[in-house]
């Protein structure tokens, strides 16, 4: 009898097969979740840098203007917190602020405030003068096409002056027409910021000009809308007129407050919100105290957020509307309210500081 037998077929049954599958797909699947994870891992750090650099240059642009507010007219006390008048071409100029003052904080309770920042943009030194001899006087022609003064150096044609009475009170803004000399400054009528007549009051020996050379005046404000920090700067043109520019987006707020001291002249001793009505008040104003809340680009698919942020603002100074947290003070920031639908799908990051205004510290 033969030995000899087929040989078998080798090879994997349907169970195995099926199995392999199986085993194929669940890690395919696997894969895809570990990897749909660290790409929002990623996306998520990734957002939080950027909210992180939009913070932080924000608050530099901030900043770096609040160091040169006031510069050209708070080193000279009586000029602080005069309501200025001013017209072009005969008529009143719009957005024009009525009130000099280094800055001015609108508040909004329930959203972000305005910070406004005045100062002279000048290459040059810009230094207030007295008035002398018999002064100005728009009724009488021998005296109202000149400001004499004390000293004429800094001042330009085309240079921005405010007329200051020696006891404060309302301010006047006018062009000089040419470079002022021994006899004064000159002005004359023109279709620009000298209509005829104007300045209206009369300033007599004692009385001062404010040289602000080329005035820089700017709101910053965040955009409700599409929570951009903006600034909106008054440009000297012909007419005169605003130019909004969109600085870092994803800001959703901006709180500010002014800081005080107890005296002029006199130390940093607390913060608030209030703007002065007089100039005593405003003499004693030292520093800004700014926070920007940013929120991160990314709108998660689950909720990150249960609680509005908080600023914390130390101990060291009482700040309206702060209450205990730890050892520390915080103010909460209502993001909620300004974020609105899906406000809690987002991160949200605070950034502040103090700056200090070196034009009214170095008055002191």
């Amino acid at each position: 009898m033969s030995d000899w037998a087929p040989d078998r077929q080798h090879g994997f049954t349907l169970i195995e097969l099926m199995v392999g599958v199986a085993i194929g797909l669940l890690s395919t699947l696997v894969i895809a979740m570990v990897m749909k994870e660290a790409e929002g891992y990623k996306r998520s750090t990734q957002t939080g840098t950027e909210a992180q650099v939009n913070g932080a240059l924000g608050l530099y642009a901030l900043s770096r203007e609040l160091e040169s507010a006031g510069y050209g007219f708070s080193g000279f006390p009586n000029s602080m917190g005069c309501n200025i008048s001013a017209q072009y071409g005969g008529a009143a100029v719009g957005n024009f602020s009525a009130t000099l003052a280094p800055v001015l904080i609108t508040t909004n309770p329930a959203g972000s405030d305005t910070v406004r920042i005045m100062a002279s943009q000048s290459n040059s030194f810009k230094a207030p003068t007295s008035i002398v001899g018999l002064g100005y006087a728009p009724n009488t022609p021998a005296l109202a096409s000149n400001f004499p003064v004390q000293s004429p150096i800094g001042i330009a044609g085309g240079d921005l002056l405010i007329a200051v009475p020696n006891g404060g009170g309302n301010c006047e803004l006018f062009q000089a027409s040419g470079a002022a000399t021994a006899a004064g400054v000159p002005r004359s009528d023109s279709a620009t910021w000298n209509a005829t007549g104007w300045p209206t009051a009369t300033y007599v020996a004692g009385d001062s000009l404010v040289n602000l050379g080329s005035l820089r005046d700017s709101l910053y404000s965040v955009n409700a809308t599409t929570f951009v920090l903006q600034s909106d700067s008054f440009v000297n043109a012909a007419p005169p007129s605003r130019n909004t520019a969109q600085l870092q987006p994803n800001v959703v707020m901006l709180k500010a407050y002014y800081g005080w001291a107890a005296v002029d002249p006199g130390p940093l001793v607390r913060f608030d919100s209030v703007t002065p009505t007089t100039n005593a008040g405003w003499r004693t104003l030292r520093a800004v105290r700014l926070a920007l809340v940013v929120r991160s680009e990314l709108k998660e698919k689950d909720v990150v957020t249960t609680v509005n942020p908080l600023w914390d603002v130390g101990s060291t100074f009482a700040v309206p509307g702060s209450v205990a947290c730890g050892a520390s003070q915080c103010v909460t920031l209502n993001v909620q309210t300004v974020v609105g639908t899906d406000w809690d799908h987002y991160r949200y990051r605070v950034f502040d500081t103090i700056v200090y205004l070196r034009n009214t510290q170095w008055r002191d």
